[in-house]
């Protein structure tokens, strides 16, 4: 059973019925029907009326207590108003009757009701009391009514309307309790799921925070170091006896200092934040196809883009460039169709590649995508696969959690 505090917040927030009032509800329908039932007709049972009448009028007033927030209280008056009327009724008209019969749904809600509180104390002393009770119906009830005259057929129908009172309550409080639970268990799966979204929020920008840092080392150190070597050879290019050797030296340099760019993108994208989301990705395109024979296209369309928030371009520009390096080393494909559609609050990517053979959902390359799909878990997107002729295409749905 969940904590109390727990129990409560999910109840509050999912509008499930906790029970209580539909019980208290319905058993004010059986008391009407049984008040009715005694008054109706040349067998009347006066004394019956007068233990429920009472009975009805406390359960009407516990509605109010359990409105004023005092639920415990509310729960344990009614209970032991259940109890007292049961016996008393079962004292009065003895076992002919079935009043016993009505503890089968009672328990049955009432266990449900107490477990709801969240300490199974209070569950364990409602059983205790109301099996205590049921043993005096059943055992101290007299073979025949007192102070109470029918014939044998007018017992038999009150038994008869006894057990399909109590067996039509005991089915619906089942199946009341039943839907409870399944919207409980989905509600508790939900929160689940949003405790481990928030957590992988966390971890996501704790890393990027991360790479942050050391992309700004790279950036302000080593590639300084680097660019000023190069303008070095370049100055000593001019000395026609070194010149081989230092137009070899520059080529290295550039390609170190390509390879440097690459890497700070891939730790932290800060492209984005500053030149912006569609710039920054057609920048990293064209740095891709300085080194990749792959015939790359990107399109986008929709307004508004550049107004989300930082973290979801920077999350946009990772599925982008983890998908990129996952085609470029798993594929021989030889074209790839990015496109980006945007209508606020909702984005598509799709990626369409002409390798036949490859496929990003599949086991082969399921590790690999781990991360693109950790990012679409947390925008609780979606992610789809179809052909489309000679392509196959990924489709990535991502809700952006903004305003219109």
């Amino acid at each position: 059973m969940l904590a109390s505090e727990e129990t409560k917040e999910i109840i509050r927030k999912h509008h499930v019925l906790t029970g209580y009032n539909r019980f208290i509800y319905f058993a004010l329908i059986a008391i009407v029907i049984n008040v009715v039932y005694s008054l109706w007709g040349p067998y009347k049972d006066i004394e019956a009326v007068w233990v429920l009448s009472p009975a009805g009028i406390i359960l009407l007033s516990t509605l109010w207590i359990y409105k004023k927030g005092r639920t415990l209280l509310a729960k344990v008056i009614s209970s032991i108003t259940f109890n007292a009327a049961f016996i008393l009724i079962s004292l009065h008209i003895g076992d002919q009757g079935g009043t016993y019969l009505y503890y089968f749904p009672f328990i049955l809600a009432y266990i449900y009701l107490f477990r709801a509180s969240g300490k199974p104390v209070y569950t364990w002393i409602f059983t205790l009391v109301s099996l205590a009770s049921m043993f005096i119906c059943v055992m101290a009830a007299p073979s025949a009514p007192r102070n109470y005259i029918a014939p044998p057929e007018k017992m038999q129908e009150i038994f008869h309307m006894t057990f399909f009172i109590a067996l039509l309550l005991t089915i619906y409080f089942f199946v009341l309790i039943y839907n409870y639970q399944e919207g409980l268990y989905h509600r508790v799966e939900e929160l689940e799921n949003n405790n481990r979204i928030r957590e992988m929020r966390f971890i996501m920008e704790w890393q990027e925070k991360n790479n942050q840092q050391i992309m700004i080392e790279f950036r302000d150190n080593i590639n300084q170091t680097l660019t000023a070597s190069r303008l070095f050879i370049e100055k000593s290019i001019e000395e026609p006896q070194n010149q081989t050797f230092i137009s070899r030296s520059r080529e290295l340099t550039n390609e170190a200092i390509h390879t440097l760019a690459m890497l700070c993108v891939k730790l932290y994208p800060a492209i984005i934040t500053d030149v912006g989301l569609l710039e920054g990705i057609k920048q990293f395109i064209g740095e891709i196809k300085k080194i990749s024979p792959v015939l790359i296209h990107f399109t986008q369309t929709g307004p508004g883009l550049e107004k989300i928030p930082d973290n979801d371009k920077i999350a946009i520009f990772r599925i982008i460039q983890d998908y990129l390096a996952l085609l470029l080393k798993s594929s021989n494909a030889s074209q790839l169709n990015i496109r980006l559609k945007y209508h606020c609050p909702e984005l598509t990517l799709s990626f369409s590649q002409d390798d036949p053979d490859f496929r990003s959902d599949s086991t082969e390359h399921l590790f690999n995508f781990a991360g693109i799909r950790n990012r679409i878990r947390y925008y609780k997107g979606s992610v789809s696969h179809h052909q489309e002729g000679e392509f196959e295409t990924a489709k990535v749905t991502l809700p952006i959690d903004m305003h219109c």
